[in-house]
């Protein structure tokens, strides 16, 4: 896809939600008018900003009517599906796939995106005692156990790890505790992409 702007801080994160979701082909955050703020993915830019405005508008009717609590909602489309998720100031991300991938989506990579979207424009952190998760690097050893992970160019080793109990298959999943006596879970999706999960909030 050609771009029509600038790459900034919020084209990064949109495109690290888009390679976290295979089954994904293009992202959009928009402001409260439903123009886009930045877009990444193969679809064309137009239509990215096209589908944004549609779906605000959508989102904001949901809202002003009562018809639900419009915070989120998902789509599934003859030619595509759509995860729609209302942020902070009336703001509006849309995550746009394949039809029968709408409903299976990373809602860790969603998380991860809303928490970066928030960090990066000043807003409240949303949901603050909801789990936090960041998509991370697992180097595996012989048997497919996790031996070290890294995030943000920085390495560790893992010990002690233990089976996750909360984990349904097919995900994998580890519990571990930091030095500071922190509780942290690892997962790995079936997408085989790995996620550290922990609490951020009271």
């Amino acid at each position: 896809m050609t771009r029509e702007q600038a790459h900034s801080a919020f084209t990064t994160i949109l495109e690290a939600l888009v390679e976290a979701c295979p089954d994904s082909v293009g992202a959009v955050l928009v402001d409260n008018e439903g123009e886009a703020v930045d877009y990444a993915g193969e679809l064309a830019a137009f239509d990215l900003k096209l589908t944004g405005a549609h779906w605000q508008i959508v989102m904001r009717h949901l809202a002003e009517n009562g018809v639900m609590p419009a915070t989120k909602f998902v789509v599934r489309g003859d030619r595509l599906g759509y995860v729609v998720i209302h942020l902070c100031d009336g703001y509006v991300l849309v995550l746009a796939c394949r039809p029968d991938a709408a409903f299976s989506i990373s809602q860790r990579a969603l998380r991860q995106c809303e928490l970066e979207l928030a960090a990066e424009a000043g807003w409240p952190m949303p949901a603050p005692k909801a789990m936090r998760w960041t998509r991370v690097n697992v180097r595996l050893d012989a048997v497919g156990r996790p031996v070290e992970l890294s995030l943000r160019g920085r390495s560790r080793p893992l010990k002690g790890l233990r089976p996750a109990t909360s984990v349904v298959s097919p995900e994998r999943g580890y519990a571990l505790r930091t030095a500071r006596g922190v509780e942290l879970t690892l997962i790995c999706e079936p997408s085989g992409l790995w996620y550290l999960g922990g609490r951020v909030g009271g």
